[in-house]
């Protein structure tokens, strides 16, 4: 498939940040190229993982007919289209113990099945056996870590669902390992520090966030900020480093150190929502929409406390997730094309 360059027009700098020195490497123009997986945008990009030498997206038509498809690839350029490894929508992918996991956000419907799939290398899909008595519900984030998967989402009707927690430890068989938590509807979930952290979304004055050493006993996080819509969470450098927007339609930055407690970053982004955050090679990168969703938003940071804004050109519209592998950013649009950084 082919690639182009996408010029990068603009750096700024925000909070006490001054140049590459606390927000991450400097992007210069030829650092960015687009791959287009979907040329007359028929598929939607939503979400991505990096595993085995590989990356993992997982896609959706927008012709719901269609179903779902994914693709793979090596260096993040080059990528190869596989058969829908599921009929439900896509709701997260992971990779540990040797497996990738995806996990469907298809449920919350009266007889929809809670959807999880494993693969060993990306392009092979089985179905695996979760918790029979969780099979109403969808499932939005998946990680690994300390030798088990956990899998967060909702369990029940929209209007009267509470959280529920899978674990497993293959990505095959997997058990409940709590329902609780009515006032909170989780969206992903990564493992750092030792512990486990979830994020979503609370009612006005609830935490959004939770957290576990164990995968199976939860607690609310400490004094984390109310009425946030946080989306993604991602963990580096010491630190964990949740996105999302705030009720004044801004972007949503929280940082935490052990998980527990969180503190909202001094940085400011009006009209704009994070969907997605990843860390590698001493970078923070946060993609989403500014502008009302009219410009894409890529922001860099070291510590998540000062961050760098980039603006791409001719990209147009927002970005859905970002992963870090073979020592570059991927990230995706919702244009079914791919941006690749190295």
């Amino acid at each position: 498939m082919a690639g182009g360059a996408l010029g990068l027009t603009a750096c700024r700098g925000h909070g006490n940040s001054s140049g590459a020195a606390s927000g991450g490497p400097a992007r210069s123009q030829s650092s960015w190229k687009t791959v287009s997986l979907s040329p007359s945008a028929e598929v939607g990009l939503n979400e991505i993982a990096y595993g085995n030498g590989n990356f993992v997206i997982m896609g959706s038509y927008y012709n719901t007919n269609l179903g779902e498809v994914s693709f793979t690839s090596a260096d993040g350029l080059n990528w190869t289209r596989h058969a829908e490894p599921a009929s439900t929508p896509m709701g997260s992918v992971a990779y540990g113990n040797g497996r990738f996991v995806m996990v469907s956000a298809g449920g919350n419907c009266e007889g929809c099945g809670v959807g999880i799939m494993t693969s060993a290398d990306g392009y092979t899909w089985t179905a695996a056996q979760p918790a029979p008595s969780v099979n109403k519900h969808g499932l939005s984030g998946v990680a690994y870590g300390k030798g088990t998967f956990v899998a967060v989402g909702l369990r029940g009707e929209m209007m009267s669902s509470t959280v529920v927690i899978l674990t497993s430890a293959d990505g095959s068989v997997w058990s409940v390992a709590k329902t609780a938590f009515p006032n909170s509807a989780p969206a992903a979930v990564t493992y750092g520090n030792g512990v486990f952290v979830a994020v979503g979304t609370g009612a006005p004055g609830e935490n959004a966030i939770l957290t576990s050493a164990d995968a199976s006993t939860w607690t609310a996080a400490k004094a984390a900020p109310s009425m946030q819509t946080l989306k993604s969470v991602a963990y580096g450098n010491g630190i964990f480093v949740a996105v999302g927007q705030n009720r004044t339609g801004g972007a949503a930055i929280l940082i935490s150190s052990d998980g527990y407690t969180w503190t909202t970053s001094p940085y400011v982004l009006a009209s704009s929502n994070l969907t997605g955050v990843a860390f590698g090679n001493g970078t923070f990168m946060a993609v989403g929409a500014s502008h009302s969703g009219a410009l894409p938003a890529i922001l860099t940071s070291a510590d998540g406390k000062a961050w760098i804004e980039q603006t791409i050109f001719p990209t147009a519209g927002g970005l859905n997730a970002v992963a870090y592998g073979n020592g570059g950013f991927v990230v995706l649009t919702d244009k079914g094309n791919v941006l690749n950084y190295r």
